[in-house]
């Protein structure tokens, strides 16, 4: 037999041996789902093998994957008999054997500090990095056992315990990702996050953390990218319900129920919170939202030393019920001291420019609201257009540097 001819067909064998199969079982990969083995090492080998990776009803402890390009993982239906998730991902519950990520850093400082210490970031249960073509679809779990993590920072107050704790699901520098009705709970830190995304669709997703307003820093979906739909998630948590930080464009929110948390907001905050630093978050529709017992509702927010502006933002069809602050566009508030920014180096507030507020109601709201921008005509809140806004509130606007118009809204705008 000619020597090419063996060459040929050992290359083939080869290229065969490491192809990628159409699709899986996390069980073909020793996997066992008893809520008690450690699985991770079988969840990675099917999702660097296989197109489909599925997984059998079961309870699958694990530590942090990566979700490479090309993939739709299918976590399940629900158990036909008791109406629950028939997969659970159950997050590692050893806080001290959790690892870093090996791309990935953050701040062990206070916001606005120009010099922070940087540390490697805990790495997120579920991630993707560098990727594209990506789905994460099924009625499944993913529980993120984040209690211990919230004790911790609550006890220590630590820096690095505010900024580095662990997300549940998070993508970086991915195109074509789509999030599809499974259920996230309990995060150490925010539940979703996306940075550099595009392309992304996520729908049915509900964010049900088991505290109420009382798990520190979870975010429902916390995004930095562009052409991102958002519909018919629910998010119960502890901070910001679906916050976008810059860069980011052409967004839409919709069917979207948030409750115990803050609002819905545009956050112009640069990464690791440095100072001169900042963004532009652009052309974003909030429309067909529920806010139920949050702290803020609709709400754009910044801190001094950050630089960028909100524009072309638009809140359309929003309903409150219990908000204690309904409308809240604060540049100059949550932050560290002045002592933390550079020193002698002027304030770059962030600007909002072009919000459009449109057919808002509001029961059992316990302050109005509060827009403070900073003077200047490129720092000031302009153009804002509030219509059929109506708060059952007796309390009233306070405004600093905000022009713009009102029509037909209870109390009247301080513009």
């Amino acid at each position: 037999m000619p020597v090419s001819f063996l060459l040929c067909a050992l290359a083939l064998a080869i290229f065969s041996a490491h192809a990628e199969k159409p699709s899986c079982s996390v069980k073909d990969f020793g996997a066992k789902g008893d809520d008690s083995t450690e699985d991770t090492a079988a969840i990675q080998a099917a999702l660097n093998s296989c197109s489909l990776v599925t997984f059998p009803p079961g309870a699958y402890v694990m530590r942090p994957v990566q979700i490479p390009s090309h993939r739709i993982v299918d976590l399940g239906a629900t158990d036909p008999l008791t109406g629950q998730p028939g997969v659970v991902l159950e997050a590692w519950r050893d806080m001290n054997t959790w690892p870093n990520s090996t791309f990935k850093v953050c701040s062990g400082s206070p916001y606005e500090d120009p010099h922070p210490h940087i540390y490697p970031q805990l790495e997120s249960l579920l991630y993707a990095n560098n990727g594209s073509n990506i789905t994460l679809r099924g009625r499944g779990l993913l529980n993120g056992h984040g209690f211990p993590w919230w004790q911790a920072f609550e006890r220590t107050r630590s820096e690095y315990l505010h900024n580095c704790r662990p997300k549940l699901i998070e993508f970086t520098n991915v195109t074509q990702l789509h999030l599809a009705n499974f259920t996230l709970r309990d995060s150490p830190f925010w539940t979703s996050c996306g940075r550099n995304v595009r392309g992304v669709l996520i729908e049915g997703v509900r964010v049900n953390n088991t505290l109420c307003g009382m798990s520190p820093n979870t975010d429902g979906f916390n995004l930095a990218g562009e052409d991102v739909v958002i519909r018919n998630c629910f998010v119960r948590n502890g901070d910001d319900c679906v916050p976008l930080f810059p860069p980011t464009r052409n967004v839409s929110v919709s069917g979207l129920e948030c409750t115990c948390g803050n609002g819905i907001v545009p956050v112009i905050w640069p990464d690791l919170s440095l100072p001169n630093r900042g963004g532009v978050v652009q052309d974003v529709v909030f429309a067909n939202v529920t806010l139920r017992n949050t702290f803020t509702g609709i709400a754009i927010k910044s801190l001094p030393s950050f630089v960028g502006a909100a524009v072309n933002i638009t809140f359309r069809d929003i309903h409150m019920d219990g908000v204690r602050e309904a409308i809240m566009f604060n540049m100059l508030g949550q932050g560290a001291s002045a002592a933390a920014r550079p020193h002698g180096h002027a304030l770059r507030t962030a600007s909002v420019h072009g919000v459009v507020i449109d057919n808002v109601t509001g029961v059992h709201i316990l302050q109005a609201g509060k827009m403070v921008c900073h003077a200047g005509d490129q720092l000031a809140c302009t153009n804002i257009t509030m219509t059929n806004v109506h708060l059952d509130t007796s309390t009233h606007y306070t405004c600093d540097n905000v022009s713009g118009s009102a029509h037909n809204c209870t109390p009247a705008p301080c513009f």
